[in-house]
């Protein structure tokens, strides 16, 4: 079962995508076993998007996972593994430094050196600033200043999977799950005031709503 890596990395721009083979998805999945689970707070640290480098975003291609231990998708990120309900420490910590060695899989892109020259200040300092996240419990009980806001919750939306990939800021704000990008003509729809411009490519799709928990239910 042949594995997908893309680097995510770039914000703008088509992030870097290595394609491995048989032989090398194998060592990948190896290498990525899910070993002791997370503790405390590590897990949503590791899913948190930031800016610069957020970590390897590995995909088994294909109708079965070759892999039964890890999810179809899940993502790497300072040797933790998140995503599809997994929040476990790599069996090989060091993963992401072998992948971006000279030895490493990044060989095979084209603009590897440019791409691993880069990498060598973006880990350490990706590290260094999820080290330095505060999670900050929420306080109990919760007030409802406006009985139509949704809830906060950002771990919902930061799945590192289905939801963050394919849902954008107008989705978030609007509290519509749609599994595509949407734009600001969705959200206009939603709040009665209509497109000023024409319809949107994909606008007359609804939206699946994100559930309100029996809170911030607006008609």
């Amino acid at each position: 079962m042949p594995v997908r890596i893309t680097i995510d990395i770039f914000s703008g721009r088509e992030n870097p995508v290595v394609e491995l083979s048989a032989k090398e998805s194998q060592d990948v999945l190896e290498r990525l076993k899910p070993a002791e689970s997370l503790v405390q707070d590590e897990a949503e640290k590791t899913a948190t998007p930031i800016l610069g480098y957020r970590g390897l975003i590995v995909e088994q291609t294909g109708p079965q996972a070759a892999a039964k231990d890890l999810p179809a998708r899940f993502r790497v990120a300072s040797g933790n593994l998140v995503g599809g309900g997994m929040a476990h420490r790599a069996s090989d910590s060091g993963f992401e430094d072998f992948f971006f060695s000279n030895k490493g899989y990044i060989k095979k892109l084209k603009d590897a050196t440019a791409i691993r020259k880069i990498l060598n200040q973006e880990l350490p300092r990706a590290k260094d600033v999820r080290d330095a996240f505060t999670i900050q419990p929420l306080p109990f009980p919760i007030f409802i200043i406006c009985s139509c806001a949704p809830l906060y919750e950002p771990a919902w939306w930061n799945d590192g999977g289905q939801k963050q990939l394919h849902n954008n800021c107008y989705n978030y704000a609007c509290n519509y799950r749609s599994d595509y990008c949407a734009d600001l003509c969705i959200c206009e729809a939603r709040s009665g005031e209509g497109c000023a411009r024409g319809s949107t490519r994909r606008q007359q799709q609804v939206p699946r709503r994100r559930p309100s928990r029996g809170v911030g239910n607006c008609a």
